[in-house]
């Protein structure tokens, strides 16, 4: 770069699929008002996800589509204002070393509050425009401009992104008569499943999934609040055969209290199966899962019989 430019300096996330108002003004601002523009975008080092889905590579093309001139790179977050501050001064003096002034710009609620570096930086006034977040949740396909390129779209993210490995809960629930509860959806047939689900990110910890599933899925009966886990294990799930991703399940045993079951949430059906017929009576893979953990299980079982 050449000596004597006088540098300006913007910070944004760029988690857009075009530049909005807001982005624009600041930009537009730094360009009036100085002779350079870096725009450093910031990132995670983590997967995509709905808070950032877009990788550092498209979002500099995005830029340099609109601001040609602007130098684009690359900033990662870090755990402490004070090291984050410092990779904003490294990245700077590596890229634009020589330069006669350096400002960081910034809106009233941008990164400003957070930098503690060693340049000057300015507040512009704020121009109203919507949240990149709201942007993001208002996005819906428009098949009407370029059908093919929204496929093609949707396909690169699914070949980009590495494999999932989905985790679920499974809950045997055991009662005094030695029967097991089990759920049913239509599409079982005459086959049943284990009581269970996803674990969601809301869940604190496996055990609060157990405790969750078992309120919406057999709703009415109370179960021992401390679930003993068995083991864990991959499901041979339909949804997910000649795929990539998968679901691997954690295995809780159960002490039902008191109630009566009903079917809840994605369950049509319940049944209390007697342990010695629970084998026959599950679903493919979920029979799977009790012939890994068989001796286990039924070791939890003589637990309980002795209360």
């Amino acid at each position: 770069m050449k000596t004597g430019i006088n540098l300006g300096v913007i910070v944004g996330r760029f988690q857009v699929h075009q530049l909005h108002a807001g982005h624009r003004h600041l930009i537009d601002y730094v360009q009036r008002n100085r002779s350079k523009t870096m725009v450093l975008v910031g990132s995670t080092l983590g997967l995509p996800s709905q808070r950032d889905p877009l990788d550092f590579e498209t979002r500099k093309r995005m830029i340099l589509e609109e601001y040609p001139n602007a130098i684009v790179a690359e900033i990662f977050d870090k755990p402490r204002n004070e090291d984050w501050s410092r990779q904003v001064d490294n990245i700077i003096d590596e890229s634009c070393n020589g330069a006669k002034s350096i400002t960081l710009f910034g809106s009233r609620d941008s990164f400003i509050g957070a930098y503690s570096g060693k340049h000057i930086v300015r507040a512009i006034p704020h121009v109203p425009s919507a949240s990149g977040t709201k942007i993001r949740a208002d996005i819906k396909p428009d098949f009407s401009k370029d059908e093919e390129s929204f496929r093609m779209g949707m396909i690169h993210a699914q070949n980009t992104r590495l494999a999932i490995s989905y985790q679920t809960i499974d809950v045997i629930i055991v009662n005094d008569n030695k029967e097991v509860l089990l759920g049913q959806k239509n599409i079982d047939g005459d086959k049943y499943r284990f009581v269970g689900g996803f674990v969601e990110p809301k869940h604190t910890s496996l055990e609060n999934t157990v405790q969750c599933e078992l309120n919406e899925e057999v709703p009415g009966i109370e179960t021992d609040l401390h679930p003993v886990y068995i083991g864990s294990a991959r499901i041979n799930d339909r949804r997910y055969r000649d795929a990539d991703d998968g679901i691997l399940t954690s295995l809780f045993v159960t002490k039902y209290i008191f109630g009566t079951a009903a079917a809840g949430d994605d369950l049509d059906n319940v049944a209390w199966i007697p342990i010695d017929q629970v084998r026959n009576n599950l679903l493919t893979e979920h029979r799977l899962v009790w012939d890994t953990f068989q001796e286990k299980i039924e070791e939890t079982f003589s637990h309980y019989a002795k209360y």
